[in-house]
């Protein structure tokens, strides 16, 4: 469920706590430096919109960093330069766009101004991401919340007037307030966009249930995160000819199964061992029966080695038929450590949430429930579940596509490498 607005703002107050003269000395930085160029004579309106994308996308890097209560500096301001061509990019294409919707009347422009309030947050979190389709994401994300956006405006209604009767001098604190609320806002509901709330409810109303797992997936106890170890399984009663999986060694009484449920390789069946022939039942001879006559044995000819048994039929080799190892998932952590991730499982789902088979709780970016990497035989493949920030295989943003040795996956902020064996 999305946090109340009245919440929102009460983290924002603490998130500003004890960093107010620095919101303030940030948000003065960029006020001074667009009413600079707005008044440069013959130019000023040319180099504003020029200079306003950058310095927006700078604070937002500011605001983000303080909403998030993390280290926060005042030359994150500048920032936005480093990204000049994204930036400028998204900033005409948005007004652009608001000011057509304006056109028909204030309404719509109201309505793409609030579907739009995101942008710059999308585009500051994701480097890759290009003007048009930051617009497009933001939209997307504000299905069904504009209104509550709306309502969080109208909160500040009040430090408005308070405001315009300071002579404008209570707007260097009541804008760093705002700017910190909305950026609260985003980081709400992007984290419940994905794990809660679908798009088209609001806070209150009654969340779909999720999705039936798929058939093909065995239920699975609750694992721990960065890993996609299933719970070892009881061992079923061995039968003669049940397929045997050469990962776990686990015999399968279904005949049928194609794909061992504990560790999801393929099987295969082990041929019985061959059955020792089982000894005459003799039955007792009337006493007055005659002996019969049994057939002469053969001559043995001189210099005819003597008839020997076949030889046993040699064991199976397990070792030699044994797969390499489960394919896995390769990432870098910040930390520069080496995470592996093994897919033992025909079907792994990925996401933020707890109940995911690979979970990431700390990326943002991240959808509640992401993707999802399955097996079709002998081949695998990765199939959005979707998300907000999509998925990139070889910086290609699909929907579904097959996963070949040495891909590279982009998950938000997360990249991994995809390996077929162990």
């Amino acid at each position: 469920m999305l946090t109340a607005n009245r919440d929102l703002m009460q983290q924002a107050r603490e998130a500003l706590k004890g960093k107010w003269g620095l919101a303030v000395v940030g948000n003065l930085i960029y006020l001074a430096l667009m009413a600079v160029v707005q008044f440069i004579p013959l130019v000023g309106y040319i180099a504003n919109p020029i200079i306003g994308g950058p310095l927006l996308l700078g604070v937002t890097y500011f605001f983000l960093a303080l909403s998030r209560k993390q280290e926060a500096a005042l030359s994150q301001i500048f920032d936005g330069l480093q990204r000049f061509v994204d930036a400028l990019i998204t900033y005409l294409l948005m007004a652009l766009f608001i000011f057509l919707w304006s056109l028909l009347l204030i309404i719509p422009g109201i309505m793409a101004a609030l579907s739009y309030a995101l942008t710059f947050y999308l585009v500051a979190e994701n480097p890759g991401l290009k003007g048009k389709e930051a617009l497009l994401r933001s939209k997307t994300l504000m299905n069904g919340y504009r209104w509550k956006l709306f309502c969080l405006f109208l909160r500040f209604f009040g430090w408005f007037l308070l405001g315009a009767l300071t002579m404008g001098i209570g707007f260097l604190w009541i804008m760093p307030y705002l700017q910190t609320a909305l950026a609260r806002f985003y980081d709400d509901l992007l984290e419940n966009k994905g794990s809660a709330a679908e798009p088209g409810t609001r806070s209150g109303s009654p969340v779909a249930p999720p999705p039936p797992q798929r058939p093909s997936q065995p239920a699975q106890a609750p694992q721990p995160a960065k890993t996609a170890l299933p719970a070892e399984p009881p061992k079923p009663a061995a039968h003669p000819r049940a397929p045997l999986c050469l990962s776990c060694h686990i015999p399968i009484p279904d005949p049928e199964a194609k794909f061992c449920p504990a560790c999801g390789f393929p099987l295969m069946e082990v041929p019985a061992p061959p059955r020792a022939p089982s000894a005459a039942v003799q039955t007792p001879k009337p006493a007055n029966s005659l002996p019969s006559a049994s057939p002469a044995p053969p001559p043995v000819l001189k210099g005819t080695p003597p008839p020997t048994s076949a030889p046993p039929p040699p064991p199976l080799d397990l070792e030699a038929t044994m797969m390499v190892g489960p394919p896995r998932l390769i990432s870098i952590s910040p930390e520069g450590q080496k995470e592996i991730y093994e897919l033992r499982l025909p079907v792994i789902k990925i996401g933020r949430a707890g109940d995911n088979h690979l979970a990431f709780p700390q990326e943002k970016a991240i959808s509640g429930h992401h993707c999802e990497i399955f097996r079709e035989a002998k081949n695998f493949f990765i199939r959005d579940l979707g998300s907000t920030n999509g998925v990139f295989v070889n910086s290609r943003k699909v929907e579904s596509a097959p996963l070949t040795e040495g891909d590279e996956i982009k998950l938000g902020g997360k990249v991994f490498s995809f390996t077929r064996s162990g």
